[in-house]
């Protein structure tokens, strides 16, 4: 068993510090009853890039991640993306509840997965961005498989008649968190690689509204929606994710031409697994003051809903 306890390993050196920086990780030296070493730090507010740790080792291992959510950082919970340096998109470790109490504290650790490290390394990430969360890393543990673990492994791949599982994703992901390339958008799916999952349901479609470019459904985007009226921060939470969304939509589709929908697809097909796309029945609002006041509601009243009495 490995323990790479010493953070400041990390490269690029550039974007460690010792103390608190703008787009840095903090070092911090930390002990446990069963580990010490120092540890990378960047609470919510601060804008940090990838790190790499070389791992220095070789063959199939499980490897084990050490994080903090410190309670007495007053910053909410946490979220660690994680990867080898050959796979697609990163995992995210997402813990919403502060961890311990004010007066205790603990490092946690989980699984992340069983891989051949020859020549890999791991790569740390954060999200950024309108809903950025904080990231604290404290080791990697890793511990060699023997050559019968390695084998029932790759069977236990192989298998497709426990892919039973199909996975829905509405769409309301661009709402909370970082999603602006093609590599945002495989993190959505990369951790169905090796799992149960079969098919992945994609929702493309809210009444007649899409989330791409259509000649027939209005463009989420388009100048219609009212997200492209919000302001400062006196909104909800909702709304300034909508218009973080309507900002990506314009940006990811519209600039760059990547049809979230199509890189999935792509991805999973390749993973072995079905795609389908969702067509979600809602019709969103239609009556004053509503964002879609010119929807297919607004224009068809004789097709609403009437009560009983």
């Amino acid at each position: 068993m490995i323990y790479l306890s010493d953070m400041s390993q990390c490269r690029p050196a550039s974007a460690l510090s010792e103390k608190q920086e703008k787009g840095r990780w903090q070092l911090i030296p930390y002990e446990t009853e069963e580990v010490s070493g120092t540890l990378v730090s960047a609470l919510s507010f601060i804008t940090a890039p990838e790190l790499t740790l070389p791992l220095g080792v070789s063959g199939w291992h499980a490897i084990y991640v050490g994080y903090w959510n410190p309670y007495f950082a007053y910053d909410n919970g946490t979220i660690v993306k994680i990867k080898l340096s050959a796979d697609a998109a990163f995992c995210r470790i997402r813990e919403p509840e502060i961890c311990v109490t004010q007066t205790e504290t603990a490092i946690q650790e989980i699984f992340f997965k069983h891989a051949d490290l020859t020549g890999q390394d791991l790569v740390i990430g954060k999200v950024n961005g309108q809903a950025a969360q904080k990231t604290l890393v404290a080791y990697v543990r890793l511990v060699p498989l023997s050559d019968a673990q390695v084998a029932a492994i790759q069977e236990d791949r192989a298998r497709t008649d426990t892919r039973q599982l199909v996975a829905t994703i509405d769409g309301m992901f661009f709402w909370g968190n970082e999603y602006k390339t093609r590599e945002h958008i495989l993190e959505q799916v990369e951790c169905y690689r090796h799992s149960d999952v079969g098919k992945v349901l994609w929702a493309v479609n809210y009444g007649d509204i899409a989330n791409y470019p259509s000649d027939v459904a209005a463009f989420w985007a388009a100048d219609h929606n009212r997200a492209r009226l919000v302001e400062g921060a006196g909104t909800t939470p909702y709304i300034l994710g909508q218009k973080g969304a309507y900002d990506t939509f314009l940006d990811m589709i519209s600039s760059k031409g990547i049809i979230p929908q199509e890189v999935v697809a792509e991805h999973v097909h390749e993973m072995g697994l079905k795609f389908d796309i969702m067509f979600r029945l809602g019709i969103i609002g239609g009556v004053p003051p509503h964002r879609n006041e010119d929807g297919f509601v607004a224009r068809h009243p004789e097709f609403r809903q009437v009560m009983r009495d």
